[in-house]
């Protein structure tokens, strides 16, 4: 599941999607499986909300590791973006096709149960967005 319009795992990718006015953070962390390697957590942030990447150090491939959307980006495949209404994202997602109500919270996990999106809505509008891939 990528949830993002593009197809891109890069950090030129992501400022591209965020559009001007982004800060960029990058944090050294220890590989988990690799003793002594050292790998970097790349947060690209706007407003309030982020993308984070995680870039190993021995690999040149970059992977999400998180993502939170609090800002209306228009940043998603599906054309959803914060403030938008329980009934326009329903339009956006196939998934809550023939559902009644639309809760406050909602997970959404891909086939194999390893990548999930987590909406969260207030008084009818997409607060939220948390993007949490599969991380290995």
């Amino acid at each position: 599941m990528r949830p993002f319009i593009t197809d891109t795992i890069s950090v030129e990718a992501i400022k591209q999607l965020l559009g001007e006015g982004f800060q960029v953070f990058k944090t050294s962390i220890p590989n988990r499986f690799v003793a002594g390697q050292v790998d970097t957590l790349i947060t690209i942030r706007k407003g309030h909300s982020y993308i984070r990447l995680y870039a190993v150090s021995k690999s040149e491939k970059l992977f999400y590791e998180q993502a939170e959307i609090n800002d209306p980006l228009p940043v998603f495949k599906r054309s959803m973006c914060i403030g938008q209404t329980k009934s326009d994202i329903r339009k956006c997602l196939p998934e809550l096709t023939g559902t009644k109500t639309i809760p406050d919270n909602i997970l959404i996990m891909d086939a194999n149960g390893m990548d999930y999106l987590f909406l969260s809505f207030a008084k009818d509008k997409l607060q939220k967005v948390v993007f949490q891939p599969y991380l290995d």
